[in-house]
């Protein structure tokens, strides 16, 4: 019992348990959906923005046309 025994300090470890790589990489990807969110939420917006905005355009322009109708039609 007098003699120094010494443990090299690989076996001392345990390795990393395949598990926990796998709930940090969840955890990862969690957070960068988080952060992602935002941003397509306001992307959405914006498109659908663009689409109202094309579609009264494209009102406006029916009812342009539709009032040149009846003025001809009057005239």
């Amino acid at each position: 019992m007098d003699e120094e025994v010494e443990a090299s300090p690989v076996t001392k470890r345990t390795p990393w348990p395949i598990r926990l790589h796998s709930v940090e990489e969840r955890r990862k990807k969690q957070e960068e959906e988080r952060e992602r969110e935002p941003q397509q939420q306001l992307q959405e917006e914006q498109q659908q923005l663009r689409r109202e905005e094309e579609e009264g355009e494209e009102g406006r322009r029916q009812q342009g046309e539709r009032l040149e109708e009846l003025l001809e039609q009057h005239l």
